[in-house]
């Protein structure tokens, strides 16, 4: 099962943003060596956060690292006029040819008062992700093929999203990352709205953090409910002891975790984000859940 890496660049008060953004940057190494097939940023514009504007951290990532596709995930359409951000993403292609996703979505990732200081645009969203690709076909004719270009997804978490990326023939990524419930109709929608003879392409986006030890498994349940109060629920333990927007768990518990989403959801791949102030426990676990992943 082809696993890529989601890094949303949340910024804890023991680090910084500085060293948050230096362990981006080791840590996309790390997924190149072993075997991820991409690292994507996250745009959020919350104080928490480092990544305000994903294009400029994939460039500097597409300085550190060779083969691995490198993207957003997602940026945020309704801040950006879609020229404006086909030219920024054909940029990075001179940067990083072949290597470029455009993922984006229609979250605010701020406060309204932020939003609203952003320009965010209440318009119709799937009017502007067509607009968005038409931009990007017409930066086609400077020679460049269309593989060339950077490839143009969709994520979301609701059915709607689904059924809009199925409408327009775009691969899409759920992030099950925000739903404590398991949403199978999100897959059944996307496949069903698919035009006739489109195969399409199903990622699934997980937050998943793994441990060997008990000890290292209590202290990341102790850090989550800590900083994501919000999504630490009073589920009944194991891999999911906070429902299945955060796994937590030992190398069997995610085994068997993410063997029961692949059944349920069959996703083409899988995103993983890890929220963890101790970066040696982060980087521990995308390395186990690489090779958990290449079991799948």
């Amino acid at each position: 099962m082809k696993v890529s890496l989601l890094d949303q660049g949340v910024s804890f008060p023991a680090i910084g943003p500085y060293r948050s953004v230096k362990e981006t940057l080791f840590l996309a190494r790390r997924a190149e060596e072993l075997g991820f097939e991409r690292v994507w940023i996250a745009e959020h514009h919350e104080s928490s956060n480092t990544c305000g504007a994903p294009e400029v951290l994939i460039a500097a990532i597409a300085q550190h690292t060779k083969i691995i596709r490198l993207g957003s995930g997602a940026s945020l359409l309704p801040y950006y006029n879609p020229l404006r951000l086909a030219t920024a993403f054909r940029l990075l292609e001179y940067l990083a040819p072949a290597r470029i996703d455009l993922s984006i979505g229609r979250g605010q990732g701020a406060q309204t008062d932020i939003a609203e200081r952003l320009g965010y645009a209440r318009g119709d969203y799937s009017e502007q992700i067509i607009m968005l690709r038409q931009e990007l076909e017409y930066l086609t004719k400077d020679g460049y093929s269309e593989h060339e270009i950077a490839q143009l997804w969709l994520t979301g978490s609701s059915v709607d999203s689904a059924a809009l990326a199925g409408d327009l023939s775009l691969p899409f990524c759920f992030a099950q990352f925000t739903n404590s419930d398991l949403r199978p109709e999100v897959v059944k929608t996307y496949r069903s709205r698919l035009s006739a003879g489109t195969t399409g392409y199903f990622g699934l986006g997980l937050h998943a953090i793994c441990a060997e030890s008990q000890a290292d498994l209590e202290a990341l349940r102790r850090m989550i409910s800590k900083f994501l109060p919000r999504l630490a629920g009073s589920g009944s333990g194991g891999a999911t002891i906070f429902g299945w927007s955060i796994l937590v768990g030992s190398p069997a518990q995610m085994r068997d975790a993410l063997g029961n989403l692949v059944d349920l959801y069959q996703p083409d791949e899988l995103f993983v984000t890890a929220t963890c102030p101790d970066f040696q426990l982060k980087l521990r676990s995308f390395e186990l859940i690489a090779e958990l992943a290449a079991a799948l």
